[in-house]
């Protein structure tokens, strides 16, 4: 998905895919929202340079893990799959958390593991756009330090903590980034931001219960 410019319409139309499907994701618009954030990370510049190139990795796994699911079931490369399937076809074997989430027989990283760190990712963007919604007026920082503090910080140790506070002063700035989206600063932007919140939080509450109930909510 061409360039390094997050692809806002894209970006939407495939959440929206999704969002319609939350309880069978189709993995081929989830990674494409995958790849659409990691541009957005981009954006922020240094801060979360690291965090896109991890969250390229993640997907990059989960699309090896897909072609190694259809050779081994025969399923045709134009035949849609959903997350569920693979989480679910991991679970079957007995893979999903075992050696960290490297599978015995191939040393490929699970799925599983994948998805979650992903997951990471989406509770990130959910709460920067709930934030730009709630937070009319506020620079970038303001919006992206708490969004930062209660969704991915958690999950890094605290160097890495420290360098992305650190490096949050260096963020553009709230018009440059809405300038970047292609929109601008006004209530009916706020009020997109807004929907695109609750879309992704429905898609990661369908998510995260199915983690949970299979004991895979806190996978190393």
């Amino acid at each position: 998905h061409g360039g390094n410019k997050m692809d806002l319409p894209l970006f939407i139309s495939s959440l929206n895919a999704v969002h319609q499907q939350k309880n069978n994701i189709p993995l081929k618009e989830y990674l494409i929202v995958c790849d659409e954030i990691a541009k957005l990370l981009s954006s922020f510049g240094t801060a979360f340079g690291f965090a896109a190139a991890s969250l390229n990795e993640y997907a990059k796994d989960i699309r090896v893990q897909e072609v190694d699911y259809r050779q081994r079931l025969s399923v045709a490369a134009d035949t849609p799959i959903s997350i569920h399937t693979l989480v679910q076809d991991e679970i079957d074997r007995g893979i999903a958390a075992k050696d960290e989430g490297r599978s015995p027989s191939s040393g490929k990283i699970a799925a599983c593991r994948c998805v979650l760190r992903l997951m990471w990712f989406w509770d990130f963007i959910s709460k920067l756009f709930e934030n730009l919604n709630t937070m009319e007026g506020k620079t970038l920082y303001d919006v992206v330090s708490p969004a930062y503090g209660e969704t991915l910080g958690p999950h890094h140790t605290w160097v890495v903590r420290t360098t992305v506070y650190a490096a949050l002063n260096f963020l553009p700035t709230r018009e440059k980034f809405f300038e970047m989206l292609g929109r601008d600063d006004s209530d009916a932007t706020l009020q997109e931001m807004g929907r695109l919140h609750v879309s992704m939080s429905e898609v990661q509450q369908v998510l995260w219960t199915l983690f949970k109930q299979n004991n895979m909510d806190n996978l190393k």
